[in-house]
């Protein structure tokens, strides 16, 4: 079985900020800002089902 390893999941957005890619292709920091509460709760899902199946 697979070793837990505690190392974090890092999301990168760099590369999908509009100020890199052009304004009609990328996203603001605003929007990335706002998705926040939503990652964070998918998080939290994530973390108490670990182990479930």
């Amino acid at each position: 079985m697979a070793q837990n390893l505690r190392e974090p999941i890092v999301l990168d957005v760099n590369h999908m900020m509009s100020d890199i890619i052009g304004f009609q292709y990328g996203i603001d920091a605003g929007q990335v800002d706002g998705m926040a509460y939503a990652a964070a709760t998918a998080q939290h899902n994530v973390e108490k089902n670990r182990g479930t199946g």
